[in-house]
């Protein structure tokens, strides 16, 4: 009897505990998601009042009012592709017509939802590739500042964006609403070519090929800087990996491409405008000190694979930033449109590059943090140096902010 007492009292006891350690769990929890909440609640927030301010602001160099006409010409004849990327359009059409909303404030809203996409898909990938180091929460906070991060301001520059290019620039519409298609390209491609059960991979080739039909369906400046990136990688991987995986991240292209083909054909050979060669000559434009600019524009990613190079030669996500800068720089560097050259259209993919390079660089830069234990002080050193450069970045970021904010040019 007294056995069985003693039994009885030890599995309530524990039962005691197990109760308050899943109380305890339950209160974690609640807490994380209360702060997901606020955090993406207020991501929405800053850019729904940034995106009204460029709607009914006159602010300099903002294309949101130009993109609002684009979209009446279109809902003329949806289908009939008035402008090669229609993709923001029809999406605030179709949100106009839903809601019985302007078109301004459908594409605020569209906007604002797609912000919150980018800080979402930067936040799991920060978590995937440093979930050994940090908590959920410590990622969040990553995540912010990839939001926020910039070029380095320079008096000598004078300008925030024109010349130095800027990983978060929110003047054009659909330059925001194909990075998150960026991303998850590059993310799926890389998964894919790692992959060995064929069901599976054919899934993820599925989810690739559309990543990159609807990158081109909103701005192909991705498209066509990625590509000889990603044809590059994969044919690396063919020596390396099942070629039956191989051959399907070859085919996931083909419905890009062919759209792609579609839309050179509408801008170049329907029309009178044309590509031609140049030396810096739209850089030239916006910038009277190119080399500074460029430094400025990366001064944080390539003090990192300078002092760390290892980190380069271990990442594929790395690598893949890093080919994708460097096509996008030649394109922005010798290629302009004749008929627009002042638009600068090659340099769209050279933001975009700085967008997901400054995002890898970051998981990298990180990682390094929690690595090393016992730093040498050479080594303390070098991510002194490396954690100066992406503070000017990110307090640039936050100053270039508050100005479009404020209603100041986006220059």
């Amino acid at each position: 009897m007294n056995k069985n007492f003693q039994k009885s009292r030890q599995e309530t006891r524990q039962g005691k505990m197990n109760s308050t350690v899943a109380s305890a769990n339950s209160k974690t929890d609640f807490m994380g998601l209360l702060i997901r909440a606020i955090f993406y609640v207020s991501v929405f927030s800053i850019a729904f009042y940034l995106f009204h301010v460029q709607a009914f602001s006159n602010v300099p160099t903002t294309e949101f009012q130009g993109h609002i006409f684009w979209a009446k010409i279109v809902a003329l004849d949806p289908l009939g592709f008035k402008i090669p990327h229609p993709g923001f359009h029809w999406m605030i059409l179709g949100l106009s017509k839903i809601s019985h909303m302007s078109l301004g404030y459908s594409g605020i809203i569209v906007l604002s939802v797609f912000v919150v996409i980018m800080a979402l898909m930067i936040n799991r990938t920060l978590r995937s590739l440093l979930k050994e180091y940090y908590s959920e929460g410590h990622t969040l906070w990553m995540g912010a500042s990839l939001l926020l991060i910039s070029s380095i301001y320079s008096p000598i520059s004078k300008t925030f964006y024109l010349g130095q290019g800027a990983a978060n620039f929110w003047a054009v519409p659909t330059l925001i609403v194909v990075k998150p298609f960026a991303l998850a390209s590059i993310l799926l491609m890389v998964t894919l070519l790692n992959m060995t059960e064929r069901k599976r991979a054919t899934l993820c080739s599925l989810g690739f090929s559309l990543a990159l039909f609807f990158s081109v369906i909103m701005k192909p400046s991705f498209i066509i800087g990625f590509l000889p990136v990603a044809a590059i990688y994969i044919l690396f991987k063919w020596k390396q990996t099942n070629r039956e995986v191989c051959f399907l991240a070859v085919t996931a292209f083909a419905p890009a491409i062919l759209l792609l083909s579609y839309q050179y054909y509408l801008n170049y050979y329907s029309s009178s405008s044309e590509i031609i060669l140049t030396w810096f000559g739209v850089w030239k434009l916006y910038s009277d000190h190119i080399a500074l600019s460029i430094l400025l524009g990366i001064a944080f990613p390539l003090s990192l694979v300078v002092l760390r190079f290892r980190a380069l030669l271990r990442s594929d996500y790395l690598q893949i930033a890093w080919g994708f800068y460097f096509v996008t720089f030649l394109q922005f560097a010798f290629l302009a449109e004749k008929k627009y050259v002042l638009a600068g259209s090659f340099s769209w993919g050279y933001s975009i590059a700085l967008w997901i390079l400054f995002i890898f660089s970051t998981a990298e830069f990180f990682r390094w943090f929690s690595e090393v234990k016992e730093a040498s002080i050479r080594e303390k050193g070098k991510m002194a140096l490396v954690s100066v450069f992406f503070f000017l970045h990110l307090t640039s970021g936050i100053a270039y902010l508050i100005k479009q904010l404020a209603g100041g040019s986006f220059a």
